[in-house]
């Protein structure tokens, strides 16, 4: 087993087994395709002789695999849309780049839990 990204403290975050992040591929768990700022595990993959030798899967997606709750993430980051960026300007990515556990909602839209958009929000009232 290798790891991706940043550590969250596991006896398997040794420097030795590091990778880079396989950005592009997808989360043998959730299938979406791992970005840069997400990290995870690298398994070893038998399968059919068209199949990968390794799978990736997002660090959450492991823990659910395993019947385990990620508790070494953030609570997701939400996040209010203007113009198609987050009012905070915490990246210049579309939303569909943006790393694993943000999220977005328009201006009008109840839900946003960045403090910083919502003091941009209220700035521009």
């Amino acid at each position: 087993m290798r790891w991706f990204g940043k550590s969250w403290g596991a006896p398997v975050c040794e420097p030795e087994t590091v990778s880079e992040t396989p950005v592009g591929t997808p989360c043998g768990g959730c299938e979406s395709l791992i970005k840069a700022g997400d990290y995870g595990v690298i398994l070893p993959f038998a399968g059919a002789a068209t199949d990968p030798s390794e799978l990736s899967y997002h660090h959450g997606c492991f823990m659910r695999m395993l019947g385990l709750k990620d508790t070494t993430l953030e609570p997701e980051k939400v996040h209010i849309l203007h113009e198609g960026l987050p009012l905070c300007r915490f990246t210049q990515d579309v939303p569909a780049d943006w790393p694993q556990g943000h999220k977005w909602v328009s201006k009008t839209e109840p839900g946003a839990n960045c403090q910083a958009c919502l003091i941009e929000r209220l700035v521009a009232l």
